[in-house]
């Protein structure tokens, strides 16, 4: 589904205000200048998947709550990804940013700039996979998740991959098979931060 930028300027703005935050306050907490915040509600700019993430952290909701999509009606095929149509579109943006190894920051070190891959997306996908699934295959992704130590390396991530391409079909078509290996990286990166949210 598109992207609607002109609702997510709003709902910037008016998640803002209803913090009462200035976009000066703003824009200092997520690291950007206030002529970012303003571009960003009037719609001339566009936000990088980075920046979404810091918004949302800091307005307090979700990634999804900021991107309002033109609605659908769900079918049973789509009911066990509620906000999408094959992805969501954080996860569309973030593919879109690997694909085209888009600028998403610079080296605090050496002030080289960071080129987004496919591990970025699996990462940011896997701090929120919790948001998309019901109850019986949450309870199997928390086994899954507790049988780490038993499993370990590559057949966990196996079996996390079959779990992922099996729930979320429309997100792992996203990724193309000779990025999936990266894309595992960032999911099982999530895992070892302790940022794959469960329960």
């Amino acid at each position: 589904m598109p992207i609607m930028w002109k609702r997510f300027a709003a709902e910037l703005k008016r998640r803002r205000g209803k913090l009462g935050m200035t976009q000066d306050v703003l824009a200092a907490k997520i690291g950007v200048r206030w002529n970012t915040i303003a571009r960003l509600e009037i719609g001339q700019r566009r936000p990088s998947l980075d920046i979404l993430e810091k918004l949302a952290v800091t307005l307090r909701c979700r990634v999804r709550d900021l991107l309002p999509e033109k609605e659908k009606k769900m079918t049973t095929q789509t009911a066990r990804e509620p906000s999408m149509t094959g992805a969501p579109t954080y996860f569309r943006v973030g593919v879109s940013e690997a694909k085209h190894r888009k600028v998403i920051g610079h080296s605090a070190d050496t002030g080289k700039p960071i080129r987004a891959d496919y591990s970025y997306p699996g990462w940011h996908f896997a701090i929120h996979v919790e948001e998309y699934l019901d109850d019986e295959a949450l309870e199997e992704l928390e086994q899954l998740a507790d049988s780490v130590d038993r499993f370990g390396g590559e057949e966990f991530e196996r079996k996390i991959e079959a779990f992922l391409k099996r729930e979320f079909p429309g997100c792992m078509a996203l990724v193309p098979n000779a990025r999936r290996t990266k894309f595992m990286e960032g999911v099982l990166k999530a895992i070892e931060d302790g940022r794959f949210r469960i329960g």
